[in-house]
């Protein structure tokens, strides 16, 4: 699995797990934080998939809380 298919794939897969698929701003938000991430040099697939799902947590509670 190439590099970029591997951070689509996390996306996908994250994103997935929400309702429809996520928002616009939901997946832009989570897709920020793997290139970040990706631009550190992370290059596992769990590791990628462990900031996804921080990512997630992290707009829900931003967005919750009404600072996203």
């Amino acid at each position: 699995m190439g590099f970029k298919t591997r951070l689509e794939y996390v996306l996908d897969q994250i994103c997935a797990e929400t309702r429809h698929g996520g928002s616009h701003e939901m997946r832009r938000f989570v897709a920020d934080r793997l290139m970040a991430a990706a631009e550190s040099g992370e290059r596992s697939l769990d590791r990628l998939t462990e900031v996804a799902r921080h990512a997630l947590a992290s707009f829900v509670d931003e967005t919750s809380a009404g600072t996203a």
